[in-house]
């Protein structure tokens, strides 16, 4: 295993998130076994006094892009003519215009009664469109920080807002500039975006690749007007598939991945940088595609190789009863983590 680079890396004291030293060691000799492009072995400690998990060292500014090379956000995924998929996106359509006041299109008459019956589709489609609250004839205004490749840009447009999205990746940005929302090349923590101006942020699976959230989180708070909308989505330390996958759980990630949470410690931290009004959304359940990717790492494979066979018997079993444990029962075990909150006025000036 090729090291990474000599004098590249930051040293990480304490906690991100609680600033304490106390951790023990959660995963040691980790590899990029996803996109097989970054370099180096990996320590991921848990901190043992707020419970999230951080790298340390992680690379720093300067060599980080070395993690980047193969990521999938470069490219963007045609859209299926598979006939059963696309009745399915004209369900979750239909559903979605009678839900959040939307006219996206093609749409089936039936969506809007079925989709709320079958509790999997119904979170899915939330998901996709991130819980936008959509006010038709009004003005809104959202920013979504890490927009990737443009696709979410492009739907929420359809929605009918005034879309704004920043990425730190140039290749990323000329892809998303394409969705015809207006596109920057910035980062974390200064995005460059203006003060008090967003009624709606969206952070999907973003806040795990800083390594400072807490300084992510002011930012958030800078942009959004008062009582505007934080949405978060994260990777879940304590999913069902971490528990059973350990150092092969594909949620990892490392060492982009820099620090990993818990409910406890996402809604801990948002409360603490001034947040309220949180709320925690009835999560996805797509236990199998993470249970395969992370047996695919477990097996030495390419976690996105088509060829690369499907899940056993047993473990397609685990993880339709991880997704019943989910829907039912337990939902701070989810594999991701999603939650909205309100920013508060701002500080008052000195």
């Amino acid at each position: 295993m090729t090291p990474w680079p000599e004098g590249q890396l930051d040293i990480v004291e304490h906690c991100p998130l609680c600033h304490s030293p106390e951790r023990t060691v959660l995963h040691e000799g980790l590899t990029d076994r996803i996109f097989f492009s970054a370099p180096g072995r990996w320590t991921l400690y848990r901190c043992t006094r707020c419970l999230c998990a951080y790298l340390d060292p992680i690379p720093n500014q300067a060599s980080i892009a070395l993690a980047y090379q193969n990521y999938y956000t470069h490219g963007s995924e045609p859209s299926s003519t598979f006939w059963p998929r696309r009745l399915k996106q004209s369900l979750l359509n239909d559903y979605l215009n009678a839900r959040y006041g939307s006219s996206l299109s093609p749409h089936s008459p039936f969506g809007r009664w079925l989709i709320p019956l079958l509790p999997p589709l119904k979170n899915k489609a939330d998901m996709q469109v991130r819980h936008l609250p959509c006010s038709p004839g009004t003005s809104r205004i959202l920013a979504d920080i890490g927009c990737g490749n443009g696709d979410f840009l492009a739907l929420a447009t359809r929605l009918g807002w005034d879309v704004w999205g920043t990425d730190p990746d140039p290749t990323a940005v000329e892809f998303a500039r394409r969705s015809g929302a207006r596109v920057q090349c910035s980062g974390l923590p200064d995005t460059g975006l203006p003060s008090h101006h967003f009624d709606y942020v969206t952070l999907s699976h973003v806040i795990e690749h800083v390594p400072d959230p807490r300084a992510t989180l002011q930012e958030m708070r800078r942009i959004l007007k008062p009582g505007g909308r934080l949405w978060v989505s994260t990777p879940n330390l304590d999913s069902f598939g971490h528990e059973h996958f350990g150092r092969h759980w594909r949620g990892l990630e490392p060492p982009r991945h820099l620090v990993l949470f818990t409910q406890a410690t996402l809604i801990r931290l948002l409360e603490e940088q001034g947040f309220t009004h949180l709320a925690v959304h009835p999560p996805e359940v797509p236990s199998r595609w993470l249970y395969q990717s992370s047996e695919r790492i477990r097996q030495g494979r390419d976690p996105y190789d088509p060829q690369a066979g499907s899940l056993s018997a047993a473990l397609s079993l685990r993880s339709l009863l991880a997704d019943l444990r989910v829907l039912f029962l337990t939902s701070g075990r989810s594999e991701f983590l999603t939650i909205s909150a309100q920013c508060p006025p701002p500080d008052p000036a000195p």
